[in-house]
């Protein structure tokens, strides 16, 4: 049985982003969205599979607040990027945020070295800031197109 521990979420996290990122890359240089996510994939879990326990443990304990926030913001933005800059419908781009959401919160939560009150105000942050992007989710792609075609214009 698979237990769900905060090293299998980092993984995860990690994964995701080097996906987002390879995938981005290789679409720009091959201009195909099929060998690009076989790229992307192969890339993201080799980057995976390399990561190990004691790298992670290593990054809690030492940045303990500072690596949290880090570890969800930084990619948080990386991923806001790619998933509105990809022309892929609006439920998929949801359910990713609210996957990545809870993913966070997990992390969040199994950390030893952030106090409760710390904790609850990450994820009562988490909760708003997910809940405020699905919501405004079209309003938000329309904004980015907008200025995707003034750039082009210029």
């Amino acid at each position: 049985m698979i237990y769900l521990t905060s090293e299998i979420l980092v993984q995860i996290l990690i994964f995701i982003l080097v996906f987002a990122v390879t995938f981005q890359i290789f679409l720009k240089f091959l201009k195909e969205k099929t060998s690009s996510a076989i790229i992307s994939l192969i890339v993201s879990t080799l980057a995976t599979i390399s990561l190990t326990y004691y790298q992670i443990n290593f990054v809690a304990q030492n940045y303990s607040l500072f690596g949290m926030v880090a570890l969800i913001s930084i990619p948080f933005l990386i991923v806001f990027f790619f998933l509105y800059s990809l022309n892929i419908n609006s439920l998929p781009r949801r359910m990713l945020f609210v996957t990545y959401g809870i993913i966070a919160i997990i992390i969040l939560q199994k950390n030893q070295f952030v106090d409760l009150t710390l904790k609850n105000t990450i994820t009562i942050l988490i909760i708003v800031a997910i809940g405020l992007i699905i919501i405004l989710d079209k309003w938000i792609k329309e904004k980015i197109e907008t200025k995707k075609n003034f750039r082009g214009r210029v």
